[in-house]
C-alpha cells in the first residue's frame, strides 16, 4: 500500500514478461497466479491484467516463451531462412516488444488510477 498498486502491478508485469521470455507461459501463469490471494476483487483484476499482459509480451520476445513463437521460429527456420538464429529473433522482436510494453504500462497505470474512484 505504501508504494501504490500501480507500481506493484508494474513490477508484476515486468517480472512476468522476463520470466515468460525464459519459460513457458503456463509455468509463469501458474507461479504468478499463486500471488493473487486474499485481495479485493478490483485489485485481483488489476494484478491479473498486469500478469497476463506480461505473459503475452514475454512469450513473444523469445522463440521459447509461447507456442506461437515456437511455431513462428520453426516456420522461419524451415521455410524462409535456414540460418535464422534465436539471437536474430530477439533482436527483431525487441523494438516491437518495447512499443507494446510502453502501451501496456500506460494501461496498467490508468487502470490503477481508476481504482481509486471505484472504492
Amino acid at each position: 500500500e505504501a508504494v501504490g498498486v500501480g507500481h506493484i502491478a508494474s513490477a508484476q508485469f515486468w517480472g512476468c514478461t522476463f520470466l515468460s521470455a525464459l519459460l513457458d507461459n503456463n509455468v509463469v501463469a501458474d507461479f504468478g497466479s499463486r500471488a493473487l490471494v486474499d485481495f479485493d476483487v478490483s485489485l485481483i483484476h488489476l494484478f491479473a491484467m498486469a500478469q497476463i499482459a506480461g505473459y503475452a509480451i514475454g512469450g513473444c520476445w523469445t522463440h521459447i516463451g509461447s507456442a506461437q513463437s515456437v511455431v513462428a521460429f520453426a516456420l522461419i527456420g524451415n521455410e524462409v531462412d535456414e540460418k535464422y538464429t534465436p539471437v536474430r529473433w530477439i533482436r527483431e522482436m525487441t523494438p516491437v516488444i518495447v512499443e507494446v510494453a510502453l502501451v501496456l504500462m500506460v494501461i496498467i497505470y490508468v487502470e490503477s488510477f481508476l481504482l481509486r474512484f471505484l472504492h
